[in-house]
């Protein structure tokens, strides 16, 4: 008879970085909710919708290797950190 191998396969582990989009995402819609009703909020819906672009850049050119795309996120996550520092001032 013939034998059989059996081979273990192991997944691949999540990086870090999809997690903390995952977190920044929950973030940007709680912190969005909480500036509809709270209008001096909005710099910080501002700042953690950066952090989410930034984050999402990031993912997009390391791990999907898709640098145009990692290009706009960044340019988008500049705009709105500078739209966050303008409210501020």
């Amino acid at each position: 008879m013939n034998s059989v191998e059996v081979i273990e396969l192991k997944p691949k582990k999540q990086p870090i970085s999809i997690t903390l989009q995952i977190i920044f995402v929950i973030a940007v819609l709680i912190s969005g909710i909480a500036s509809l009703f709270i209008k001096e909020l909005m710099p910080l819906l501002y700042a953690m919708l950066s952090l989410t672009l930034f984050t999402m850049a990031w993912n997009q050119y390391k791990i999907s290797k898709k640098k145009k795309v990692a290009i706009l996120y960044a340019v988008f996550g500049i705009i709105t950190l500078v739209s966050a520092i303008w409210e501020l001032l």
